[in-house]
């Protein structure tokens, strides 16, 4: 699945009513800046949704999350990702995309 139908499918996931603007936070490492700006603009542009990205590294964004940070979409490397599912930290949606490319997940507040 390419990232952009993956963002496209974790959005739906978020049962978000594309009818009325949403807001989607989306935290994200900065080794995929480039790519998820020009994915987060083709989504944004047909939609009337927007996307706010925080980047940062995997174990801030991890710090973040662990602290009750909450974000609808994210997307940092597969092991951390697998400790906070284990940890109940996130919810257990997840999609693996390319093994170079971190992986992204759908939570939302427990």
């Amino acid at each position: 699945m390419s990232l952009l139908a993956t963002f496209v499918a974790a959005v739906i996931a978020l049962d978000v009513n594309t009818t009325h603007a949403a807001e989607i936070k989306v935290m994200a490492v900065n080794a995929i800046r480039e790519p998820l700006i020009e994915l987060v603009l083709a989504f944004e542009k047909p939609s009337n949704h927007t996307a706010t990205v925080i980047w940062g590294g995997t174990k801030g964004i991890a710090k973040k999350i662990i602290s009750g940070e909450v974000t609808d979409i994210t997307i940092i490397a597969a092991p951390s990702i697998d400790k906070l599912i284990s940890a109940r930290t996130l919810l257990s949606f997840r999609s693996d995309n390319v093994d170079s490319m971190p992986t992204p997940i759908c939570h939302s507040a427990w």
